[in-house]
């Protein structure tokens, strides 16, 4: 049967690691059985992976070909949720969406010029910065938008992630 995770929780940063490898492989990757693991992906369950099974299955992921880091970002994002009371008003979400703007308009520019025949590594390297410039904006301003649902883990109900 599936279940319904949240896009940005551990529970689905598991599952998406997951699909990459399979869940005997993970379970090995962190001295655990395979049935444990899969546990840490149901969101009605209170148990969940370390940090340090974090890092170890993430780096998996990724020397596997996966991209990112499913359960860094999802941690990120859950901080983020957690802080939402820093910058509560509509001001800061406007200040925010011109940031995220600004940031996305530079990426996609740099994206373009490095995927040119003529583009060279300083091309790529500016287009792999302006990227990461504009994932750290939207990463912050992710959780302003889900703000008003409460601390994270109180009233997210069915999940350990984010507010449902």
């Amino acid at each position: 049967m599936t279940k319904a995770r949240h896009p940005v929780s551990i529970e689905r940063a598991l599952c998406r690691i997951s699909g990459i490898l399979d869940w005997p492989e993970m379970g090995r990757i962190v001295s655990r059985d395979a049935r444990t693991v899969r546990a840490w992906s149901e969101p009605d369950r209170q148990i969940g992976p370390t940090l340090h099974h974090a890092i170890l299955l993430d780096a998996a992921y990724r020397r596997a070909g996966g991209k990112g880091a499913p359960l860094h970002e999802a941690f990120g994002y859950l901080v983020e949720a957690a802080c939402t009371d820093l910058y509560p008003t509509a001001d800061e979400l406007a200040q925010r969406a011109v940031r995220c703007i600004k940031e996305g308009g530079e990426a996609n520019a740099a994206i373009v010029l490095a995927s040119r025949p003529d583009a060279t590594q300083e091309d790529r390297s500016v287009a792999a910065r302006e990227v990461r410039e504009a994932i750290e904006e939207l990463s912050q301003t992710l959780p302003l938008l889900t703000q008003g649902a409460g601390p994270i883990g109180i009233t997210g109900e069915g999940s350990r992630g984010a507010p449902s």
